[in-house]
């Protein structure tokens, strides 16, 4: 059975919704954190591969759905510049990522007290 990242995120972000100070702590401590990077071949044969980098950029309430969420990316290369993802374009592996993150940095202790006081 695949695990639903998109699920779990939504979860998690719904069960801090409410206590203000910190979902934007979360929000402000991954916006621009490096979520996967991708290389791709150059189009002009001979020139260096290409390095995408997807960023996170933030959360936005889905307007038609109650407890669901959109998770604002963008992506960056030196040589397209930046490229932000439309709501519409859903890229499982940058879900887990940023789940896998979240996670993380909600095992810190820090954290733990910030949101159990």
């Amino acid at each position: 059975m695949e695990i639903d990242y998109n699920h779990l995120l939504n979860s998690v972000i719904n069960s801090i919704e409410n206590h203000e100070i910190t979902f934007r702590q979360l929000e402000k401590e991954i916006k621009h954190f490096l979520v996967f990077s991708v290389e791709e071949p150059s189009p002009f044969l001979g020139e260096p591969a290409i390095i995408v980098n997807f960023h996170f950029n933030g959360f936005r309430k889905h307007l038609n759905e109650i407890n669901k969420w959109h998770f604002k990316f963008y992506m960056y290369s030196k040589d397209r510049g930046v490229r932000f993802l439309g709501r519409h374009e859903y890229y499982p592996e940058l879900i887990k990522s940023l789940y896998e993150k979240i996670q993380d940095i909600a095992r810190v202790e820090q954290t733990m007290r910030v949101i159990n006081s």
